[in-house]
């Protein structure tokens, strides 16, 4: 069946661009390069799908869920099989395909981006029509793909575009860099490369338990099964430790925080506290520890601030920060930034 859109329509691009995100390599090349193609000239887009496949199915899906005024959906809505088993077939292709086609479509972005078109999507986050300037950043670009395969998460530019940048403003103050909820190391392992953290004299604490969430920790009992899945032997202190040997200033410390604060110090002036514990309690237990250390103008980024699934951990920092006539900015990424301006007394605080 032949399908036409109107790319104007801003409710129909983003269902497109949410459906690219979801086919396979092959048909999501195929979609992005006609819809490259149709934008650059102001054209409506041409589509064709095999009638009762599988991949019209997901569009007609993505169409009903982001351009339910769609002419193709009002025609097609009385008589087009979306039903219980449908959207578990759609939802099962999605999950099965979805991380490894995101990852492969880059090239075709940063085409995109490279004629004005600014097209970008990712784990909960399309973007069209900006400027995305990593994407012209060879060496960005280069060492996200050397550190891709230690985040189980597709295209994480933006998020470490922001982390980058929380970096380069912290090298530039009186403080060393502590990270709390490492996994892996993603993303310091790709910052600490781009910049060259070695060069500085500058520390960077890195905190994990390497074992998951402990239970006492857990946001509620939904987590039991994630942290099984995501860190149950994913992952251990010596991998983490081997991956940032060749850093002598970066430092990877095993243990529960804010319990590990005890044997092992964070420093007394800190630049950047990057917090990723996927617990609101030990999150709210290790700003409680460690805000009075941060200096002017020094940065707290938190990775799960703005994700639906971690709002225990929202409410609770929403709450930390209100209590310190503070608040914590929610990125479209998911993350959470709060600059501090000044400090006095550990008790004073004024931030952006």
């Amino acid at each position: 069946m032949k399908y036409s859109f109107d790319l104007n329509d801003k409710n129909v691009e983003y269902a497109l661009v949410q459906l690219a995100s979801k086919l396979d390599v092959d048909i999501c090349r195929g979609l992005l390069a006609s819809y490259v193609t149709a934008k650059s000239k102001n054209e409506r887009l041409e589509l064709v799908f095999d009638t009762g496949s599988l991949y019209e199915l997901l569009l007609i899906y993505t169409l009903l869920e982001y351009a339910p005024d769609n002419e193709h959906v009002k025609n097609t809505l009385l008589t087009f099989p979306i039903g219980d088993i449908s959207r578990r077939q759609l939802n099962a292709f999605n999950e099965q395909t979805s991380l490894d086609i995101q990852r492969n479509i880059q090239s075709l972005l940063i085409l995109a981006n490279k004629i004005g078109l600014g097209v970008f999507v990712s784990d909960g986050l399309a973007t069209w029509g900006r400027t995305s300037g990593f994407c012209n950043d060879d060496r960005f670009n280069l060492l996200v793909e050397k550190y891709s395969s230690l985040l189980p998460l597709p295209n994480w530019h933006w998020n470490l575009s922001v982390a980058k940048w929380c970096v380069e403003s912290a090298l530039k103050l009186d403080g060393d860099l502590v990270e709390l909820g490492v996994f892996k190391g993603h993303t310091t392992a790709f910052v600490a490369e781009y910049v060259d953290f070695s060069k500085y004299a500058k520390n960077w604490y890195l905190y994990d338990t390497f074992a998951g969430i402990p239970v006492e920790d857990m946001n509620n009992e939904s987590w039991i099964e994630t942290n099984r899945l995501s860190y149950g032997d994913t992952y251990s202190y010596e991998e983490v430790a081997d991956r940032f040997k060749s850093y002598p200033n970066i430092h990877v410390i095993q243990g529960r925080v804010p319990d590990v604060f005890r044997d092992h110090p964070p420093p007394p002036r800190i630049a950047f506290l990057h917090v990723d514990l996927n617990s609101a309690k030990a999150e709210v237990a290790a700003l409680d520890y460690l805000f009075a250390s941060i200096v002017a103008g020094g940065i707290v980024l938190f990775d799960d601030y703005g994700w639906a699934v971690c709002d225990e951990q929202h409410q609770a920092i929403d709450t930390w920060a209100k209590q310190r006539s503070l608040s914590v900015l929610e990125l479209p990424t998911g993350q959470g930034l709060l600059v501090v301006i000044s400090q006095k007394n550990g008790d004073d605080y004024l931030n952006a």
